[in-house]
């Protein structure tokens, strides 16, 4: 009886231990890629996702941020721009200066506007109103 007890928790350990290196394998493989070829001009900026089959993800390449609709069984490339230019920073005028409120994200103003496309358009009122 105390072999079997001793011959499970030896198998208990040995799986956990595989399955915590696979989780390892693929928790760090992207992070692994990027420390190799650090050189590369290919990166994502940022991903939202618009409802549980889509996503839209801005991807950094070359200078320009493509804008890409992702499914499970289709990527579509729905804009492109030119990647704005990083602005030079003093410590001296931004400590001073007040937050500047930036416009929406290029994924923010993608979002909503596919999410009107898609949605059901309702009629407009009818119903006026007359001031005597």
């Amino acid at each position: 009886m105390e072999e079997l007890i001793r011959a499970t928790a030896a198998l208990i350990f040995v799986l956990s231990i595989i399955l915590g290196m696979g989780w390892a394998a693929r928790r760090y493989a992207g992070q692994r890629a990027n420390l190799i070829n650090n050189q590369s001009d290919l990166r994502i900026v940022e991903w939202r996702g618009m409802d549980a089959r889509r996503k839209l993800a801005v991807v950094h390449w070359d200078g320009r941020e493509h804008l890409l609709c992702l499914s499970q069984t289709d990527q579509t490339l729905v804009a492109s721009r030119d990647a704005p230019k990083p602005e030079p920073t003093s410590t001296a005028e931004n400590a001073s200066a007040s937050p500047v409120q930036t416009p929406k994200t290029l994924v923010e103003q993608m979002a909503n506007s596919i999410s009107k496309m898609t949605s059901p358009s309702k009629p407009p009122h009818s119903k006026t109103t007359e001031k005597p």
